[in-house]
C-alpha cells in the first residue's frame, strides 16, 4: 500500500456487543489474504473494500490481515 492508510469502523449489533467489548484491532497488508488465513476463512468489505481476516497468535492477541 505504499504507506497509505487503512482503517474503518464497524457498529456492534446488540448481539456482538453483549459477546465483544468495544476494541481496536491492528491490521497488517499481505500480498495473498486467502493463502495467508488458510484456516480462518477471509471475507470482501463491502464495495471496493479489500479481503480481510482476523487471527489471534500464538498467545491469543487478536489481529487483522487484508490485501488491497
Amino acid at each position: 500500500m505504499d504507506g497509505a492508510d487503512f482503517g474503518g469502523m464497524k457498529e456492534q449489533g446488540e448481539k456482538e456487543r453483549a459477546q465483544t467489548p468495544a476494541h481496536w484491532l491492528p491490521y497488517f497488508t499481505v500480498s495473498d489474504t486467502e493463502r495467508t488465513a488458510a484456516p480462518a476463512p477471509p471475507s470482501h468489505i463491502p464495495g471496493d473494500g479489500p479481503w480481510v481476516a482476523t487471527l489471534r497468535d500464538p498467545r491469543g492477541a487478536g489481529f487483522g490481515i487484508h490485501t488491497p
